[in-house]
């Protein structure tokens, strides 16, 4: 009887295991993959919690073959709103796999660390530039290729980059920004850099059509002063410019 007790208590205790799965799947949306898997050996009733976690955060780098399986386990019905990873010169094809399952799930907020890394597959950043769900890109120490197909991310509202790097085209630096038009946060945490070609100040008619770029912009946080002729002044708008002190090789 003693242990039919203990037994009764502990699950009256366990009122977070009583809770709905919507709620169950919230909580464990604020934790990584990792630790949202992991849950599945407390009980039975954890054991499927984790597939229907509408995140998918994979910053810790887990073995491509993990990724893999997180991916192929989860529902392709189930929506992803949230998605982060970190890639450490690993396998292009699990990092096309873990875009192309957040793009195609409706991904809101999407998270990528490149560490240095090229990123020139063209798949992958298609994928990611042609998303109409999304609203947040974060991007760092992203290579970007000249090479890109059409850039269409009409949906994006915020913006984070930092140590991004444009190759050999001046112009598609422009072109990257001219497609977003309804901007309304960008932070720029170092210079944006171009290399490969001869900077050229951009000409008069240009200032005047990237002041037209950003319309809906109203934060900025910027350390690069090339973007300030994309801000139009003629409307309300918080600018922080960073004042940078280390030099950037180009």
């Amino acid at each position: 009887m003693a242990k039919r007790s203990k037994r009764s208590i502990r699950r009256k205790n366990d009122r977070i295991s009583d809770l709905p799965d919507p709620i169950l799947c919230h909580i464990l949306s604020f934790l990584s993959t990792k630790l949202a898997v992991s849950t599945s050996i407390l009980s039975k009733r954890w054991k499927l919690i984790w597939l229907s976690v509408p995140a998918l955060d994979f910053m810790e780098t887990p073995p491509s073959h993990v990724i893999g399986s997180v991916l192929q386990s989860r529902d392709i019905k189930l929506p992803i709103l949230l998605a982060r990873h970190r890639y450490f010169y690993d396998e292009p094809k699990v990092l096309n796999q873990f875009i192309l399952a957040a793009t195609q799930r409706g991904v809101q907020t999407l998270e990528l660390d490149m560490v240095g890394a090229y990123f020139d597959m063209v798949e992958s950043v298609s994928n990611v530039l042609s998303c109409k769900t999304l609203t947040v890109l974060k991007l760092t120490d992203v290579v970007i290729h000249d090479y890109l197909p059409q850039i269409n991310v009409s949906s994006i509202k915020t913006l984070h980059l930092y140590r991004i790097c444009f190759l050999r085209n001046q112009k598609y630096k422009l072109s990257f920004f001219s497609a977003l038009p309804v901007l309304e946060e960008l932070h720029v945490n170092d210079p944006i850099v171009v290399r490969g070609s001869q900077y050229i100040p951009p000409q008069s008619e240009e200032i005047k059509a990237m002041n037209k770029c950003l319309p809906n912009l109203v934060r900025a946080n910027v350390c690069d002063m090339e973007l300030i002729p994309f801000f139009s002044f003629s409307r309300e708008l918080i600018l922080n410019v960073k004042q940078q002190m280390q030099s950037v090789a180009v």
